[in-house]
């Protein structure tokens, strides 16, 4: 937060939109700080989920007598399973939507440049002045090839 308020002296940056952010971030960041401590408390808490953990470092301690709740619940509906994923998931929530905020500031921070590598490389030195955070490589699905970085 305190380096998007250094933007607002500058000439090229809304102020509206700005202040849109700054508010946006401070919500995230009052938010995180309220969790801080209990991140993935509820999964530390479930039964289930301490059962397997507990038994899945043993060797073999994940067969269907040393823990039947696990084949019992692999046994059912994938609806079923896929449902108590999504409600393990949920307790990190806010802290994906802060992630998701904080990459998507990243990302548009900066101008998109296309470049093209000849002959299979390429080689750009960044500027010293603006810290590279991140680096973004698309490559079209019908090149026969990978980026290397």
């Amino acid at each position: 937060a305190a380096t998007l308020q250094g933007l607002a002296r500058n000439p090229n940056v809304d102020p509206e939109r700005l202040r849109d952010v700054l508010d946006l971030v401070k919500d995230q960041l009052g938010k995180l700080r309220a969790n801080e401590n209990s991140w993935g408390q509820e999964l530390r808490d479930d039964e289930f989920l301490s059962a397997v953990r507990q038994r899945s470092t043993i060797t073999a301690g994940t067969c269907n007598f040393d823990l039947p709740a696990l084949h019992y619940w692999l046994q059912a509906s994938a609806d079923q399973r896929v449902n108590d994923l999504q409600g393990w998931l949920r307790s990190f929530d806010q802290l994906e939507s802060s992630v998701t905020l904080c990459l998507k500031l990243v990302r548009e921070s900066a101008i998109a440049t296309q470049e093209v590598a000849p002959s299979g490389f390429f080689q750009k030195t960044l500027e010293t002045s603006t810290p590279c955070q991140m680096i973004r490589v698309c490559v079209a699905d019908d090149e026969r090839c990978f980026p290397e970085i």
